[in-house]
């Protein structure tokens, strides 16, 4: 096997059955591939490539042209196998591996070396590979040319937007040697092959409704010079999502009114789907009482003339611990005695412990790759965590679950709404002695179980683009942890002197419209049942646009 591999990339090989030659690339998570049989005959060419690959959480494509040829036929033909990868990234990068298989599943490769090229904004560098893994840097005039004893291979790649605002990248191959060579894919021939959406008048999907019928009722689609369809001509469908949102919480303590929801139960003819969120069901599932509570305010401290720690939506918020929350006064206030969430009779609860599972609709598996895991939100298998971020956290230590809180709302997403978003704030005294890691380290989770997205909702990407769950360790890493024991803000909320907190901040989802599907929230205690984390949330509100989950972008903690 042959990697052609820049730095910072990563790469891997799947054996294929004899007679098929394939081409793997793995983006940052995400795996593209192209596969043909073995044609018949001496000097068969095996397959040729064009994949256009997009690297995670960044905007630009990369384009990738790959060729496996054979030159003779017999019993050792995989020994004398030669292969040319072409590789051009236009400022992404992608890991290439090209494997092609005989009888027995092996893999070979003689005489192999790659030139790899890079343009950038700043200028054009070349990075030549041989098998030896050996690297050298030299000037280029912004082709790639690939070198070996039996194929040379010149790519170009030149940048078109579509009207539809992306970009991808055409590109024109030529090959020479003493071996039979094939013609690359050609955008711009009529025809609609691997890596094209369209081409001309060859158009899979004519309407704009049979392309994607979620999104638009009407419109003839077209095919843009880049291969990819124009949606100038569509019509989209009007989000349905209550445009003016309308608080019901100033008069009621429910659970459900101080997030913005089922206000419609108070008044039916105040609360419309104009104004009012709906949810088809409610769960809560706690059967100590103290360890939520329905506050209008949170400990002591005051921003000007507002408690810091006050609603973002209506008058009041909802908090849930693992833990237990003092009594709310007649004005809506709690205040809880400093360090409380971590000692003082308050850091467990009367909740189900010793959970060898996660609570509801969760589950810590990993979900992506169709349930392999390893491709963080591609390809998710529907039922399992496609962040893949539940699973380390969830495995390290007592696979144990103490003082559970857990709820569910039964939601159904209005037409031409593509998302949601709720805030949220943080609060543990696990900060800072638990900030490295460990067993004993709680876990808060939003769960969703959208067609769109089925997973944690509440992750983040660390600075090396990896996403992490909802804890101390990577709220503390994300530079997400501003408040301190010593931060007035938490004067009386029960974390003053012994832990941290996040501001407000929000979680978005993608969802399909039109579906039903579960939101679900926990926090719970991993291990032990000790020490507290909080919650606290407010504000669920629809987004028409929503957000890309493949790309993480707008999506998860922002």
């Amino acid at each position: 096997m042959f990697t052609g591999q820049p730095a910072a990339c990563e790469s891997y090989h799947v054996d294929l059955p004899a007679g098929s030659c394939r081409a793997d690339v793995l983006v940052r998570g995400h795996r593209l591939g192209g596969a043909a049989d073995d044609a018949a005959g001496a000097t068969a060419v095996l397959g040729r490539f064009r994949l256009v690959c997009r690297p995670w959480r960044s905007r630009w494509p990369t384009a990738l042209l790959v060729s496996c040829e054979r030159p003779s036929w017999g019993s050792g033909w995989s020994n004398e196998m030669n292969r040319t990868c072409n590789f051009l990234g236009w400022v992404g990068i992608c890991a290439l591996a090209v494997g092609c298989g005989d009888s027995d599943g092996e893999n070979s490769l003689s005489g192999m070396m790659t030139n790899v090229t890079t343009n950038s904004s700043n200028g054009n560098t070349s990075t030549d590979t041989d098998p030896t893994g050996a690297t050298t840097d030299s000037p280029t005039t912004g082709s790639a040319t690939t070198e070996g004893p039996v194929t040379s291979a010149t790519t170009t790649t030149t940048a078109v937007e579509t009207t539809d605002g992306t970009t991808t990248t055409d590109e024109s191959t030529s090959s020479s040697g003493p071996s039979e060579t094939t013609e690359a894919d050609v955008c711009g021939n009529g025809i609609q092959e691997e890596g094209e959406f369209c081409d001309g008048d060859d158009l899979p999907f004519a309407k704009c409704k049979d392309y994607d019928s979620d999104k638009y009722s009407g419109g003839d689609l077209s095919c843009a010079i880049s291969c990819k369809y124009n949606f100038t001509d569509c019509v989209q469908i009007e989000c349905e999502a209550p445009p003016n949102h309308l608080p019901c919480d100033d008069d009621s303590d429910e659970f459900i009114h101080a997030l913005g929801i089922n206000c419609y139960t108070i008044d039916v003819q105040q609360w419309t789907d104009q104004n009012s969120n709906y949810a088809l069901d409610f769960l809560l599932l706690s059967d100590d009482e103290s360890a939520y509570r329905v506050v209008k305010q949170y400990g002591s401290y005051f921003d000007g003339n507002e408690p810091y720690w006050s609603p973002t939506e209506g008058d009041r918020f909802v908090l849930i611990s693992n833990g237990q929350f003092p009594d709310v006064d007649l004005q809506g206030k709690l205040l809880a005695p400093p360090g409380s969430a971590q000692n003082g009779g308050q850091t467990n609860n009367m909740n189900p412990s010793n959970v060898p599972s996660l609570p509801g609709v969760m589950e810590w598996q990993q979900g992506s790759n169709n349930g392999d895991g390893g491709t963080p939100f591609f390809d998710c298998d529907g039922n399992n965590d496609c962040s893949d971020t539940l699973d380390a956290q969830w495995n390290q230590g007592a696979k144990i679950a103490n003082d559970v809180i857990y709820f569910e709302l039964d939601l159904q997403v209005p037409k031409g709404t593509f998302g949601y978003s709720i805030d949220f704030a943080f609060f543990s005294a696990e900060y800072p002695e638990y900030v490295n890691g460990g067993e004993f380290n709680d876990m808060a989770i939003v769960w969703s179980t959208s067609e769109a997205y089925t997973g944690n909702v509440t992750f983040l990407i660390d600075e090396n683009d990896t996403p992490q769950p909802l804890t101390v360790t990577a709220l503390s890493n994300a530079g997400l942890i501003t408040l301190n024991g010593d931060s007035p803000e938490l004067k009386d909320t029960g974390y003053d002197q012994v832990g941290g907190a996040t501001p407000w901040v929000s979680a978005t989802g993608p969802a399909k419209p039109s579906e039903q599907f579960t939101l679900a929230f926990t926090v719970f205690d991993k291990v032990d049942a000790e020490i507290n984390t909080a919650l606290a949330l407010d504000n669920f509100q629809w987004d028409c646009a929503g957000c890309n989950i493949e790309q993480a972008d707008g999506c998860g903690i922002g």
